[in-house]
């Protein structure tokens, strides 16, 4: 636990994680200051690491992408059986007794299909997130099979499948959008 804590945190001490950054900014990027920063005309205060001085008028937000255009909250029946359709059943996903399978047998039915799509979709049209999703499961993997040492293991976070699932949706809208 503590070698995860201690690699989870290293961006807990940066600039826009402490003062004055982070309260202009805010933990998500939807501060105060997020408007004028992605509009170009952010002042910031003097006292900042040189470093995010430097990166600030990098986050500009381009001049060709229009704000107002948004990625859509709908999730067709055809994209998800066809998300579903790419998947392998024996992926591990997080506590609950939902698995993989569960959603690949029920995107195969049309009914249940339009259901499962309809309430992927109500979180990116309400904000809303299931408690499951709220969860997930810190699982160590080797990265060299054998090795043991803390230092050379690697640390997974598993996510319900669905949740899962509707970020990699929302991945590829937002490549697709950018």
């Amino acid at each position: 636990m503590q070698e995860n804590e201690t690699r989870f945190c290293q961006a807990c001490l940066t600039p826009f994680m402490t003062a004055p950054l982070y309260q202009e900014v805010g933990p998500i990027g939807f501060g105060p200051a997020c408007t004028d920063i992605l509009n170009g005309s952010y002042n910031p205060p003097a006292n900042i690491d040189e470093y995010a001085r430097k990166l600030l008028p990098h986050l500009q937000r381009p001049a060709n992408v229009d704000p107002q255009k948004f990625i859509s909250t709908e999730i067709s029946v055809e994209s998800h059986t066809t998300g579903w359709a790419k998947v392998r059943e024996a992926t591990s996903s997080g506590i609950s007794s939902i698995h993989f399978g569960h959603f690949i047998a029920g995107s195969t039915n049309p009914v249940i299909a339009a259901v499962e799509a309809t309430m992927m979709a109500l979180p990116y049209q309400t904000g809303f997130s299931p408690a499951r999703w709220r969860k997930g499961i810190n699982v160590m993997l080797e990265k060299k099979k054998g090795n043991f040492n803390l230092e050379k293991l690697r640390a997974i976070l598993l996510f319900e499948c669905d949740f899962n699932q509707n970020n990699k949706y929302l991945g590829r809208s937002m490549t697709y959008n950018a």
